[in-house]
């Protein structure tokens, strides 16, 4: 065989592996990712329409009492009998629980024996008294008349020591016919009773129990609401005996964290909506903020902002209760005016890329792909930074945000998880990983050799390798670079 005819031959071959090698490149990238299209995400235009922001944060909130009051107990007394329960309703008046009076009789008893004895007492000191004053009268020596006024001076003392013992004797007395009087204690207003205690229950275990009026909602959001639902700002009710919380007059307790707490300010507008039906929803406005943190906890808040983060509460006063119930959980909203309603289509004006030729949305075309749309722009609502669109888009169009990143053709999603983790290496270009397919030790080895993945062994003709090492046994050297098998044209003159 010729010469010339082998130089082909190695040429050939050296282009089909070339190509088996570009086909393996192009596999693996693809497999990496690297030449998948970028995913796009859109959202609704009927969700974000009148929107100044786009979806705006929601915050969560329970429906609360305006007011709550505890019904102390008397530490030096026993309860006999609670007459009601947790969850009962209870009018002004109502009686809540009783005190054994067996010991405040007992007690009215001994306090009456005390004051019999105080009152003879003074008696007795009057008594003593006369006697000073007649036998000082009659006395014609100096010292005796000294020494009678002396007591007479001591006894007068006595006499007002034990008036002031009989006053507050008579105080306590009629302190305990009160008590007993009042061994029925009444509720203070109307209301719903939150805690209560037992009979026989001392002030350190009065444990109480939180009145369960959740709606089945999410664990992760009853866990911490449930906490202290019903407290005031002060918490002043937490130790009471008996806990009553206010019928009707509700307000919501809202809770954020340190990055949005300073969004929240007395008057604030917001928005509340229901958690089981987005439809449903009630204005408000913020009624006070709490400045003092409430420092996270991952077992008692029912919103993780974070391992160190802080969570602030704040109140809001809603224009109507309507359809509200007590221990409702909601999610708020700051006004944005998302409650009003929206003629045509007033997108949000980031969403708008303007062009010489006009302006244009990337938006989910038929097939589910991002594409131009040209759209006839309106009015711009300077307030909320929107544009009113006139043609182009409807509500039941998805648009993307414009990124640069963007291609018409570009698949689309509407689940952010879809998007694919940004990867550290932004180069794009393809890194030799520690155990290369791909090796050319050319220069340290006598061959040059092409790794290929196990999985892609199978796929090379055989007929490839026969027709390689039969073309080249006879006429042809092993060479240590595929370079050196294709002869300059110095070696071809000289062969010929």
């Amino acid at each position: 065989m010729k010469k010339g005819t082998v130089i082909a031959v190695i040429i050939i071959s050296l282009a089909v592996i070339g190509g088996i090698v570009g086909a393996i490149f192009f596999l693996r990238k693809r497999s990496m990712g690297g030449f998948d299209k970028n995913i796009v995400y859109v959202e609704s235009v009927r969700s974000i329409n009148g929107l100044p922001i786009g979806n705006s944060s929601r915050f969560m909130g329970i429906v609360e009492s305006q007011e709550s009051k505890g019904v102390n107990k008397d530490s030096g007394k026993t309860v006999k009998e609670v007459y009601v329960k947790v969850g009962d309703v209870v009018k002004k008046g109502d009686k809540l629980f009783a005190y054994d009076t067996t010991q405040m009789e007992m007690n009215l008893e001994q306090l009456n024996i005390d004051r019999t004895g105080i009152v003879n007492n003074i008696e007795s000191l009057n008594t003593s008294l006369n006697d000073y004053s007649t036998q000082r009268d009659k006395a014609k020596d100096q010292d005796d008349i000294l020494s009678y006024t002396s007591q007479i001076n001591s006894t007068n003392s006595s006499i007002k020591e034990a008036e002031y013992d009989l006053s507050v004797k008579d105080l306590e007395i009629k302190k305990q016919q009160e008590a007993i009087e009042k061994a029925v204690v009444t509720s203070p207003m109307n209301g719903i009773v939150k805690t209560a205690g037992t009979a026989d229950a001392d002030s350190s275990s009065d444990e109480d129990t939180d009145v369960d009026m959740d709606m089945d909602m999410d664990s992760d959001v009853d866990d911490m609401m449930n906490s202290d639902m019903y407290n005031t700002e002060e918490d002043s009710t937490s130790n009471a005996f008996i806990t009553i919380i206010a019928e009707g007059d509700y307000r919501i307790k809202g809770i954020t964290d340190e990055m949005n707490i300073h969004s929240f300010t007395s008057g604030t507008k917001v928005v509340l909506r229901s958690r089981t039906d987005e439809s449903v929803t009630w204005n408000g406005k913020v009624a006070k903020v709490d400045m003092e943190p409430k420092t996270s906890n991952s077992q008692s808040d029912y919103y993780d902002y974070g391992e160190s983060s802080s969570n602030y509460n704040f109140y809001v006063t809603p224009e109507s209760t309507d359809t509200m119930i007590l221990g409702q959980h909601l999610f708020i909203e700051l006004d944005y005016g998302q409650g009003e309603k929206v003629e045509g289509i007033q997108l949000p004006a980031y969403y708008v890329v303007q062009e010489e030729q006009g302006q244009y949305v990337w938006k989910r075309g038929e097939d589910g792909n991002i594409v131009k749309a040209l759209v006839t722009l309106g009015e711009l609502d300077e307030e909320k930074n929107t544009y009113e669109i006139k043609s182009g888009l409807s509500l039941d169009d998805y648009v993307a945000y414009p990124d640069e990143t963007i291609q018409e053709g570009d698949p689309t999603t509407t689940n952010i998880e879809d998007l694919p983790e940004e990867e550290d290496d932004e180069s794009g270009e393809f890194e030799e990983s520690d155990e290369s397919d791909f090796t050319d030790d050319s220069s340290d080895d006598e061959s040059f050799e092409v790794g290929l993945p196990d999985d892609m062994e199978d796929t090379i003709p055989s007929e490839l390798d026969d027709s390689f090492d039969d073309s080249m046994t006879d006429d042809m050297e092993e060479v240590s670079d595929p370079g050196q098998s294709i002869d300059s044209p110095d070696d071809q003159s000289e062969d010929e």
